[in-house]
């Protein structure tokens, strides 16, 4: 699996370092200090900082971080399943200790996480932004003559968590995503056997545009309240 690490830019929030295993992480804080809480993980080119301002004016009710992957935003380290699945858990088990309730948001790549995160510990409400379910299934169908069963270190298997995850979800679909078929996405749902699941598609939208689109904004916001 290949990752696009993201440089760190320029930005007038917060940032908190956690040191975790040798490696500085280092997360963005936006309104700091309120009851509730939200972690973000992003999708695996974004640069967290770019949404800043808009997840700090529509979640202005809950103190939000932003989390830099290793490699990414200036976090030292190197990406790999095994070490953002750690380092979303240590950083959880700090950020409880402020807070009445943690929701956890994850975009693309970081669906997986945001949903082991979920699966493992205490967490109040999950939104998807074009997730899949595996993305070991997605590199299946590309490279069908390679045994990427035994190969591939990052699987990403999210659909195995689902039946583990038992909180309000929201799921928010691109209408033209060009990078997650939508089959990905649908075996996914399929997975979450809950009524508590609610799906919505962003119309007009792709992959890396859903972002961008007002929709998208609203229907988190709503989700919350």
């Amino acid at each position: 699996y290949k990752y696009f690490n993201t440089d760190e830019i320029k930005h007038n929030a917060e940032t908190e370092i956690f040191n975790i295993q040798n490696e500085k992480i280092k997360v963005i804080v936006l309104n700091k200090n309120k009851e509730n809480a939200i972690l973000y993980f992003p999708g695996r080119s974004e640069t967290a900082a770019k949404s800043i301002d808009i997840l700090k004016n529509t979640f202005s009710q809950y103190t939000i971080y932003l989390v830099n992957y290793r490699g990414y935003g200036g976090s030292t380290g190197t990406p790999t399943q095994k070490n953002l699945f750690y380092d979303a858990k240590f950083i959880y088990k700090e950020v409880i200790k402020r807070h009445e309730n943690i929701s956890v948001i994850g975009r693309s790549l970081g669906t997986g996480i945001a949903a082991y995160l979920a699966a493992n510990e205490k967490v109040s409400k999950l939104i998807l932004t074009t997730p899949y379910d595996s993305i070991l299934n997605m590199a299946k169908d590309k490279y069908p003559f390679y045994p990427l069963n035994s190969i591939m270190k990052d699987p990403y298997n999210t659909y195995k968590l689902a039946k583990d995850i038992h909180i309000p979800i929201l799921i928010l679909l691109a209408s033209k995503d060009e990078t997650i078929n939508e089959k990905y996405s649908n075996n996914l749902i399929k997975a979450f056997k809950d009524n508590n699941l609610k799906v919505i598609t962003i119309e007009n939208s792709g992959h890396g545009s859903i972002i961008d689109k007002k929709d998208y904004y609203k229907n988190m916001s709503l989700f919350f309240k």
